[in-house]
């Protein structure tokens, strides 16, 4: 069965952010002393201490599982995608709306203008796992399988 080429760019998104995920945490464990110098206080340290140790690794298997998944044209996959999003867009919102106080401070977007293009495109990405002629080519999958 022929992919959606929509489908294939969703699929090496998700691939580069574990891609992006995994380098980052080499990283610092290779530099332990920048990644110290992140934090002013002992449980900032903790929070960077755990992103790295323990959440980072969760989000890259999940993303490569993801991608994997929607490769494959998995209705798993597709369903993992969009709880993905919703967890994303939500802890953006939250930071948007100023109900997450601090958190670590090298995320990637400081600006309030880029977390909305960033909630923007995740929903467009869901709205478009969501179309019935996408919808499609993961449940003709299920099916054949």
């Amino acid at each position: 069965m022929k992919r959606p080429v929509g489908v294939i760019i969703v699929a090496a998104v998700f691939a580069g952010y574990a891609l992006v995920v995994l380098l980052s945490i080499v990283w610092a464990l290779q530099n332990p002393d920048k990644v110290r110098s992140w934090s002013g206080s002992a449980p900032e340290s903790a929070t960077i201490a755990s992103e790295i140790a323990l959440f980072a690794p969760i989000r890259m298997a999940m993303s490569a599982l993801v991608a994997y998944g929607l490769w494959a044209l998995k209705e798993w996959a597709r369903k993992g995608a969009l709880c993905c999003i919703a967890f994303v867009v939500v802890k953006e919102l939250a930071s948007l709306t100023g109900v997450r106080k601090g958190g670590a401070k090298f995320e990637m977007f400081h600006s309030a203008f880029a977390n909305w293009i960033s909630v923007a495109a995740l929903l467009g990405i869901a709205a478009y796992l969501t179309i019935p002629a996408v919808y499609g080519h993961f449940s003709q999958n299920a099916e054949g399988a």
